[in-house]
């Protein structure tokens, strides 16, 4: 994994903080800067892309295993904000990663920043990244939240991936696809809704 030039420093020094033993976060074991590029040397894990395909091709992943992953996503931006006044900015499935036991880890500290806005925001490089951002980072008339609002809409934005794939526009978002199926397995009546009001 390497940052563009322009984020080696802020990648670097922000990244020494979450080394060996933060919740659910890549394990970094060192990083290697040269002139060009800066390199992270993590524990062995596999992207969550790849590893939803393999689950898929293998018979799927079953509920357990997806709400302790999406748990353990959540923990970590906990964590970040929390713990460490900093915006993780790059909640995606390309940033998450799952581990031997199967654990799911958050990587992706590309472009992390300050929650405490000391610090410019960094600029993402790949145009692509733009569909994970919320509404209020591009409609004015939207007033922005929480300083962890945005990463909480990222979240959203992988839970729907986690279920449908890649999300190809922000636009998709409208559209639950198989979101729905997974949260709500039945149609919502009052026999279902019964149980949540006793």
């Amino acid at each position: 994994m390497s940052a563009p030039r322009s984020h080696r420093k802020p990648v670097a020094e922000q990244g020494r903080g979450l080394r060996k033993g933060r919740p659910a976060s890549l394990t970094v074991d060192c990083f290697l800067q040269t002139e060009k590029c800066l390199y992270v040397v993590t524990e062995p894990v596999t992207p969550l892309d790849a590893y939803l395909k393999g689950k898929v091709d293998s018979g799927g992943l079953n509920e357990l295993e997806i709400s302790w992953g999406l748990h353990q996503i959540v923990k970590a931006l906990s964590f970040l904000v929390n713990d460490c006044s900093l915006i993780h900015n790059n909640v995606c499935t390309a940033a998450v990663f799952v581990d031997r036991a199967g654990e799911w880890k958050l990587g992706g500290l590309d472009y992390m920043y300050s929650a405490q806005g000391d610090g410019a925001v960094p600029r993402k490089g790949i145009p692509e990244l733009d569909r994970y951002d919320p509404p209020e980072k591009t409609d004015s008339s939207k007033t922005a939240g929480e300083k962890w609002s945005a990463d909480m809409w990222r979240v959203g934005c992988l839970i729907w991936e986690v279920f449908n794939g890649s999300l190809p526009r922000s636009t998709s978002l409208r559209s639950f696809g198989k979101v729905r199926a997974w949260f709500f397995p039945s149609p919502l009546t009052e026999e279902t809704l019964a149980p949540l009001s006793e």
